[in-house]
């Protein structure tokens, strides 16, 4: 009756999404309960078989497709969810303003007329003078960005600059705003940071209501992205540079792009896909600011500069293990508080020499060729004894 149930379950017109695949997620889990798992290819199907006809074209789309996962299929459909709101929302206003624009004409007395500057063809709302006027009121003095240099590959010097478009408000320390002006990812906390590296001069930062700031280092933080449906997955931000004064954290856009990622925003939420469309960050808009769904992960350990002598200590705690496997296991997050940089190498450890040498073999017979009685002895260099013989003698 339960199988039979899932595989006619369908979605109603403006029902939500993701109440439709919770409904159809508690039902997979009594199944598999009961010993009657459904596959996820199975699980696809029903769902997409579940959907009303505005889904349709989402539908006609993701079955062209070769091979989609379950996953992949939910957040499409609630980003198709959010799409059909917004059109449906725009698609109200504008007959709503159809309908007043006709019933002006149709009377033929009523004509739109400005009562601020008394000019015809706007409303006051609409008045292009009243829009400058209150413009020139709220803008500050002359914006001193300059334009973002390369993240990468910077070098050290006082004529270089980093740019940071953001306003200078204050907000929590935790949130991440994501920002299309800044030149590379920003942050405040420095015990966030591992692998850091102290810049030789400090870097000047521009930010976007005037005031400058200086950048001491850069390294890279360990972040918990998190998601609408799927679990939050472990990911690292690199070369986020520190800047103490900086009111916020600042998540690059173009640090993003300069990966080889992009950035899709929407009306109430943004996503972040690989290259290959695999969705790998969400961000959420609050506050006319889209912010990155994220926590910052801190290890048990401060973040210090890595030397090579740090490195060779490693090596020794862990019985002299070879140089790639301490490497992979900081990088799949298996050891807490072991922070191994990329660039330190291992120096040379004289106990591994020694430990894989081994002894010279003896000669063999056939290379020993005595001529005479007492030629070549063979003997332990040992005595003499403490104890004698039956007969009193000693012997060595």
């Amino acid at each position: 009756m339960l199988k039979k149930q899932y595989f006619r379950m369908e979605m109603k017109e403006g029902t939500s999404m993701e109440e439709h695949i919770k409904r159809m997620k508690e039902l997979t889990d009594r199944l598999a309960a009961l010993n009657a798992p459904i596959t996820e290819e199975d699980q696809v199907v029903t769902l997409l078989e579940s959907l009303p006809s505005s889904y349709s074209n989402l539908v006609t789309a993701l079955e062209d497709k070769n091979v989609i996962t379950l996953s992949y299929t939910q957040q499409s459909l609630m980003n198709e969810e959010q799409r059909l709101k917004w059109s449906s929302g725009k698609t109200a206003n504008n007959g709503t303003g159809r309908a007043l624009a006709g019933k002006h004409e149709k009377g033929g007395h009523m004509r739109e007329m400005c009562f601020q500057c008394g000019e015809a063809g706007h409303f006051h709302k609409d008045c292009l003078k009243i829009c400058h006027q209150q413009r020139q009121s709220t803008t500050p003095a002359k914006h001193r960005a300059k334009p973002a240099t390369e993240s990468r590959g910077m070098k050290s010097s006082d004529s270089e600059s980093v740019a940071a478009f953001t306003m200078s408000t204050v907000c929590d320390s935790k949130d991440w705003i994501i920002d299309s002006g800044a030149s590379s990812h920003m942050t405040q906390r420095r015990e966030l940071l591992v692998d850091y590296s102290e810049f030789e001069t400090t870097k000047k930062v521009y930010l976007g209501d005037g005031p400058t700031g200086e950048a001491f280092g850069k390294g890279n933080i360990n972040l918990l992205l998190k998601f609408q449906i799927s679990r939050p997955k472990r990911g690292i931000m690199y070369n986020v540079m520190y800047i103490p004064k900086l009111a916020c954290n600042l998540f690059s856009v173009r640090a993003v792009a300069n990966c080889g990622n992009t950035i899709r925003f929407g009306k109430t939420n943004c996503h972040i896909p690989d290259s290959k469309g695999k969705l790998v960050g969400m961000g959420s808009l609050a506050d006319k600011l889209y912010y990155l769904q994220c926590e910052a992960m801190i290890r048990e350990q401060a973040s210090v500069p890595v030397t090579k002598g740090k490195v060779d200590l490693w090596h020794q705690r862990l019985g002299h293990l070879n140089e790639p496997q301490p490497r992979e296991m900081t990088n799949h997050w298996l050891v807490r508080g072991m922070e191994l940089p990329k660039c330190a190498a291992l120096s040379f450890c004289e106990e591994c020499v020694e430990g894989k040498m081994c002894r010279k073999p003896f000669k063999s017979t056939g290379e020993i060729c005595s001529l005479r009685k007492l030629q070549c002895v063979h003997s332990d260099v040992c005595g003499p004894m403490p104890t004698d013989s039956i007969r009193g003698n000693k012997y060595s």
